[in-house]
C-alpha cells in the first residue's frame, strides 16, 4: 500500500505528465508540488482539477482507460483526487475503473459510481474452472468443500488446484483438514516463497520495492544485486 499523498496518483499520471505544459499555470504548478518537483503549498482542489485535465489532455490523442487495483490501499489524498476524476468525466474519452476488496480493513466508497459485484463461484463453475486450470474432473464432494473452504473466490481455487494433489482433488486422499480461506489468499503465495530459489526471493524483493513501474530498471536493480536470469525466470509467475 502507498501512504505518501499522491504517491497512487504520481504513478497512474507517470505516462501522460508529458502533457501537463498544455494545463493552466495554476493546474500543471500543483501536479509538480504534489508530485515533489517543486516547492510550495499544495493546494489539493487544483490538484485534482489538473488530474482531470490531464487525462482529458491524454484522452484527445487516444482513448484512456486508467485501472487502479487494490483501491482500498491506496493513499487517501489520491483515492480522493481520483474519485473527483471519476464523477466529472462527462464526454471525455475516459474510463476509470477501480477494483477493491469488501471487508478489508480499509474501505473504497464510491456508492454513487457504478458498480459491479463480483459473486463467489459455485460448485458447477468452480469445477470447470478447476478442470480447466488442472485437467482434473473433480467430483461433487470435493468440489463442495473446496467452494466452502474458499467462499468461491477464483483465485483461491485456481492456488488450490495447483497446491493439492491430484488423488486430493479427485477424492481418492482426504482434503487437508485446514483450507485457505478467502481472506486469508495471500498465504498461499507466501507458502510459495521460501520454495523459490534465493535469487528469485530476492528478486521478489527488489519487485515489491520497486516504484518505477519499468521493467529495465527492475530487471537492472536485480542484476546489481547479483540476482541470475534464470533466478529472475523462476520468480515469473
Amino acid at each position: 500500500p502507498l501512504s505518501m499523498a499522491f504517491a497512487a496518483l504520481q504513478r497512474l499520471l507517470r505516462p501522460v505528465l508529458r502533457l501537463a505544459d498544455r494545463l493552466p499555470d495554476p493546474q500543471a504548478r500543483a501536479l509538480r508540488r504534489a508530485f515533489g518537483a517543486e516547492e510550495g503549498e499544495v493546494d489539493r482542489f487544483v490538484v485534482f482539477l489538473a488530474a482531470l485535465s490531464l487525462l482529458a489532455e491524454a484522452a484527445e490523442e487516444t482513448p484512456v482507460l486508467a485501472v487502479v487495483d487494490d483501491a482500498h490501499w491506496r493513499d487517501e489524498a489520491s483515492a480522493a483526487a481520483l474519485l473527483f476524476v471519476a464523477r466529472r468525466l462527462q464526454g471525455e474519452r475516459v474510463v476509470l475503473l477501480f477494483a477493491a476488496r469488501d471487508g478489508d480493513v480499509r474501505r473504497f466508497d464510491v456508492d454513487d459510481l457504478p458498480q459491479i459485484v463480483l459473486l463467489e463461484l459455485d460448485a458447477a463453475d468452480a469445477g470447470a474452472l478447476l478442470t480447466a486450470t488442472t485437467g482434473i474432473a473433480v467430483p461433487g464432494e470435493v468440489l463442495d468443500r473446496l467452494v466452502q473452504g474458499t467462499g468461491g473466490n477464483p483465485l483461491a481455487l485456481v492456488e488450490l488446484g495447483a497446491a493439492l494433489s491430484s488423488d486430493q482433488l479427485t477424492g481418492h486422499a482426504p482434503l487437508p483438514g485446514d483450507l485457505p480461506l478467502t481472506a486469508g489468499v495471500e498465504r498461499v503465495f507466501l507458502d510459495r516463497v521460501p520454495r523459490l530459489p534465493c535469487g528469485a526471493q530476492t528478486f521478489l524483493l527488489v519487485a515489491s520495492a520497486d516504484d518505477s513501474g519499468r521493467a529495465t530498471t527492475l530487471h537492472q536493480a536485480a542484476l546489481a544485486l547479483g540476482v541470475p536470469d534464470e533466478a529472475i525466470s523462476a520468480a515469473a509467475p
